[in-house]
């Protein structure tokens, strides 16, 4: 028995939105929320919901280091001006290190579409020289990596593991874009130097030293000596994104779509395909791929704990970061 003394209109509704009991046995739920409430309560608190995020992110780097909470701080439009010096001061030590890395030219990408002058979300909260500074790491970090003969190749050929592989290909996708609307860079020639798509990924040992002249690159010889700029790469990888999506929505899509932790980042690379693709047509395929992907999550898992195949997983069978993601929304 359940008694609540209030007076209420006639008119009144009232909802016991988390109200239980608990037994020794078992919990017992007055009500549940449908879906319709729930869907409608997600809508209605995202964006207090990103903005608690982002304050506690711009407080605290242990995210993603300095970096996260200089995109958080301009998110917010807080410490604008510290912010552009800190980053106009840091970003030369990545100009060069690991292009491989599933942070940093990722994190370009977006804070380019955030916040640059001309593109930005948010126009203008970087300054003339951030952007100039930020376009020139850019540029450094992907111009070799960016081999317009790896995406006139089979969908299903890799680089690296699946995480990395996807990273390069919408890193090079969404930066040929950026450069080929940009006056200073649109009509640079890009390498295309033909070794295949592994171009300084991992050590020289994995490729023979025979290669150092290849700057670590793969045994390939795919180059057809023609001169490619940037909005050339973009189309040929535009094409090629658009299948490699079709194709795994056919077959299964990841191996590691059930690693804990691989696959968090992998959905980042997705996003940012589908964010900043730049195509109509694209950007539907992935979203229906997100659907997909959404989806298989939903029946392989028992209140957020997933079943099913486990690649890559190291001995976790936990929650992972996929059910991070679905209990923010």
């Amino acid at each position: 028995l359940c008694q609540f003394r209030v007076s209420l209109p006639d008119e009144a509704k009232v909802w016991f939105d988390g109200v239980h009991f608990i037994s020794k046995e078992r919990t017992i739920g007055v009500t549940d929320k449908s879906l319709d409430q729930r869907m409608r309560e997600e809508r209605n608190t995202r964006d207090r919901r990103i903005t608690q995020a982002l304050q506690a992110s711009a407080k605290n780097d242990r995210f993603g280091g300095p970096w996260t909470s200089y995109f958080a701080s301009l998110y917010l439009n807080q410490n604008v001006m510290e912010v552009n010096e800190k980053m106009l001061a840091g970003l030369d030590a990545h100009r060069h290190e690991d292009p491989w890395s599933l942070f940093m030219t990722p994190y370009l990408c977006r804070v380019y579409y955030f916040f640059s002058s001309k593109y930005g979300k948010f126009p203008g909260r970087i300054t003339p020289a951030v952007e100039k500074k930020l376009l020139s790491v850019l540029w450094d970090r992907t111009y070799e990596k960016n081999d317009i003969h790896w995406a006139k190749q089979s969908t299903w050929w890799l680089d690296g593991s699946e995480n990395h592989d996807l990273n390069a290909k919408a890193c090079n996708l969404v930066s040929s874009r950026i450069f080929m609307n940009e006056p200073e860079y649109k009509d640079r020639i890009y390498p295309d130097y033909g070794y295949g798509g592994g171009l300084h990924y991992g050590a020289p040992s994995y490729h023979g030293k025979d290669l150092k002249d290849r700057k670590h690159g793969g045994r390939a010889s795919l180059s057809d000596g023609k001169e490619y700029n940037a909005k050339a790469h973009y189309l040929a990888w535009r094409d090629f994104m658009q299948e490699y999506f079709i194709e795994r929505s056919k077959r299964g899509f990841f191996v590691e779509r059930s690693a804990p932790g691989y696959m968090a980042h992998t959905l980042n690379f997705v996003d940012l395909v589908y964010t900043y693709g730049g195509d109509e047509s694209l950007t539907q395929v992935v979203e229906q791929f997100f659907d997909l992907v959404w989806a298989d999550w939903a029946q392989e898992q028992i209140s957020g704990s997933r079943g099913g195949m486990k690649a890559r997983q190291h001995y976790t069978v936990g929650n992972g970061r996929m059910a991070n993601f679905m209990s923010y929304y």
